[in-house]
């Protein structure tokens, strides 16, 4: 389950950033002033700071993300992972982390297809492996990066186990049933679902977990 405490942290993790943004401003305003200086290195805000910058960075390239999930798939065990797979469990991805962090998990737009939610340039990426499974190399695997913080870790791990139990058939079957894909497909298929849409969407869930 993805739990909403998360999105408790989430909204604590802002404020906290809030205030140092506020802090960190009043080091400008003030910086002829010495006491300020001294309460600013006193506290080491200035090294918090650079380190939210950090941790509010551009969002992930899609294809680490992709890799990321498909190594995570137990092979040993006989688990596999389609293309159409793939692009169900970035959706829930993307959904949850905008939900969660107010940002995109990453960039690439997802688009609202006949078999359900789509990253187009990730369909492209794996198309070569048509309804087989996806596989990637030894050197991949060994480069798959970790997520900026332990939360996103988290959650990331959270996701993934709540839905790659799923078949890629069921993800689909899931997908149409919800209102992100079902609206913008039913105007416009393959019509992008947006940010908002994501979000108002995944935020009821974090909520009903």
């Amino acid at each position: 389950m993805i739990f909403r405490s998360y999105l408790l942290g989430s909204n604590k993790y802002r404020k906290f950033t809030q205030q140092i943004f506020y802090i960190y401003s009043r080091l400008f305003i003030t910086k002829n002033e010495s006491t300020d200086f001294h309460c600013i290195n006193k506290l080491n805000y200035s090294v918090i700071f650079l380190n939210l910058q950090k941790n509010n960075s551009m969002a992930y390239n899609v294809v680490d993300i992709a890799n990321k999930i498909i190594a995570n798939i137990n092979t040993e065990a006989g688990d596999l992972i389609s293309n159409l797979k793939l692009q169900k469990l970035l959706y829930y991805m993307q959904g949850y982390y905008i939900a969660i962090f107010n940002k995109k998990l990453f960039d690439d737009v997802i688009e609202a297809w006949q078999y359900g939610p789509v990253v187009p340039t990730m369909y492209m990426h794996f198309k070569e492996f048509g309804s087989s499974a996806i596989t990637i190399s030894d050197e991949i695997k060994e480069n798959i990066i970790r997520l900026n913080t332990d939360e996103e870790e988290n959650l990331f791990n959270d996701v993934f186990e709540q839905y790659n139990q799923y078949s890629a058939i069921a993800l689909m079957n899931m997908t149409h049933d919800e209102k992100p894909w079902r609206q913008i497909f039913n105007a416009n298929p393959k019509g992008e679902i947006d940010f908002d849409l994501l979000k108002d969407f995944f935020l009821t869930q974090v909520e009903d977990d």
